[in-house]
Formats: structure tokens, sequence, C-alpha cells
């Protein structure tokens, strides 16, 4: 587990809602917020939004993986590798075909 990656989102999830009560308790709970306060209020909540679907996907990731593990044992890996393999081919198919770059393309 790379729990780094799980602390440093937490880190920003905390550091985003201090500075949006920051916001509302200096601007009246939002009633004295002008156009830029909006947009910035506006901006950390999509922020906090996407962090909290990444935080909600480690953690469903790891209990789904857990329940895998205990049915299938070691194979469990395989069901990640197949869904990144199949992924990588698929945007190899999508690359080739739709966009007509060269298989071995830098672009």
């Amino acid at each position: 587990l790379r729990t780094t990656h799980v602390t440093g989102l937490f880190t920003d999830v905390g550091l985003l809602i201090g500075r949006m009560i920051s916001m509302l308790a200096r601007k009246r709970c939002g009633n004295g917020f002008d156009i830029i306060d909006r947009g910035l209020f506006a901006d950390d909540r999509s922020k906090l939004s996407v962090l909290a679907i990444l935080g909600f996907s480690y953690f469903l990731g790891a209990y789904l993986g857990s329940v895998l593990y205990n049915s299938l044992g070691a194979s469990a890996f395989l069901v990640p590798a197949a869904i990144t393999g199949t992924m990588g081919l698929a945007y190899l198919f999508y690359r080739v075909k739709i966009l007509h770059h060269k298989l071995f393309s830098d672009e």
C-alpha cells in the first residue's frame, strides 16, 4: 500500500476545508463574497469533490482487493492486470484505428 498517497490526499482535504471555513468566517458565511471569492470558493469545492471521489475509490479498491484475495488467493492480482491490459489495448486500438497514428510513433 502506498500510504503516502492517502495521507497526502487527506492533507489536501484538510487544507481545502480549512480554507473554505476561513473564507466563510471572514465573509459572514458567504454573504459578503464578491465575484472573486465566489470563484475561489467554487474552485475549492470542485477540488474537494475530486479528492473525495479519489479517497472513496482508494478505499473501495482496497475493500474489493481484499474480497478478491479471499476468494481467489494470489490469482486476484490477475483481475487488475486484466483490466489494465484491456484498457491499454483499447487505447492502442483508438490511436491506430481512429486517430490513424503509426503503431510505434512518438506523437
